[in-house]
Order: structure tokens, then sequence, then C-alpha cells
């Protein structure tokens, strides 16, 4: 579930802030996950609540991963 790797990200997110390069690994990963996610929801999401609601949720932590990549 993404809410589960959001809040997982948030929560470590002050673990981490003393070693960015350590922690924009697993964001990149993240992107990377959000990313196949939302290909693959894409195909479904004009039928499926479901899908619709999934791939929008990986477009709103992609774009917020991109931005804490970016600070």
């Amino acid at each position: 579930d993404h809410r589960d790797l959001h809040s997982f990200l948030h929560d470590a997110l002050p673990i981490y802030s003393f070693d960015k390069g350590a922690f924009s690994h697993l964001v990149k990963a993240c992107i990377e996950m959000c990313k196949k996610c939302e290909s693959e929801c894409k195909k479904h999401a004009d039928k499926h609540y479901e899908c619709k609601a999934c791939m929008e949720a990986c477009q709103k932590c992609i774009k917020s991963c991109e931005v804490y990549l970016k600070s």
C-alpha cells in the first residue's frame, strides 16, 4: 500500500537526515517502484476506481520524492 510506503519514508527522514546520500537511495528506489506501479495501474484506471486511485497515489509519491531529491 502506498500509504505505508509514504509513512515509512516520512518516519525514516529524521533518522537519515544526517546522511542525505543514504536516504536518497531509498527515495530513488521508491520513485522506481511507483513508476512501475503507476504504469500498470494506468492500464486499468479508466475501468477500475482502485487502479485510478493507486495511479494517482503513485504520481503524488513520485512528485514528493523528486522534490526531496532536488532540495
